[in-house]
């Protein structure tokens, strides 16, 4: 019997989606810091940084700007990750440069993605940010 059969019979089909959905997202996390932290010796490079949800959450600069005006609501999009040129010397000057949304379903990276990918092209803070949405 293997892993995910072993899993499944303690819970159901739901939470070993979930799952493989944070082991993905950790697995891609892992692969974007490693290679930042190699480029970063690049002059042009030095000053990325790779945030993941919660480091974002836990930042009150970075979830402002990364924060979409909807009315009078700011929400914000689907970011499981985000690389952002970082300015030391002021935080409010440094730039989104990239937005990972981690998907292991078909159902939903295309509903998910298409929507953000509108509201990111309508707002102002993302005029230079590229959008990732992957499904593996």
């Amino acid at each position: 019997m293997g892993y995910k059969e072993k899993y499944l019979t303690h819970d159901n089909i739901s939470s070993w989606n979930s799952f493989i959905g944070r082991v993905f997202e950790k697995l891609i996390y892992y692969i974007l810091k490693t290679y930042i932290s190699g480029i970063s010796k690049e002059a042009q490079f030095q000053n990325l940084c790779v945030f993941s949800e919660s480091e974002l959450e836990g930042n009150d600069y970075l979830f402002k700007k990364l924060s979409i005006k909807y009315g009078e609501q700011a929400i914000l999009p689907d970011t499981d990750m985000a690389i952002v040129d970082c300015n030391f010397s002021n935080q409010w000057l440094s730039e989104i440069v990239a937005i990972i949304s981690c998907k292991t379903s078909s159902r939903e990276r295309i509903a998910q993605a298409c929507y953000w990918k509108l509201k990111l092209v309508a707002s102002e803070n993302y005029k230079t940010c590229a959008f990732f949405s992957g499904n593996f």
